[in-house]
């Protein structure tokens, strides 16, 4: 069963590749999307990497729960905006 999956894969993938008129899969597309929009805002991303990664670090490395519990929204909002 294993190698038929992996021929009827390869030749899918053969024949979507061979095929000029076929768009790529919708997350090929998102995927480069992303990418462009990384590529135009390089400020904007850095800045907000470091702040989900100071967010992270602070929940990480809170002593007390009030703090957690403030790093822990912070990582959350980041995550979820």
């Amino acid at each position: 069963m294993g190698a038929a999956l992996a021929s009827a894969t390869t030749s899918g993938w053969t024949a979507w590749r061979s095929c000029s008129s076929c768009s790529p899969p919708s997350s090929a597309r998102w995927c480069a999307q992303l990418v462009e929009d990384i590529q135009e805002r390089v400020n904007l991303y850095c800045i907000a990497l470091l702040l989900l990664e100071t967010a992270m670090l602070g929940t990480l490395g809170a002593l007390d729960l009030v703090l957690f519990y403030v790093f822990w929204e912070a990582m959350r909002s980041r995550c979820t905006s």
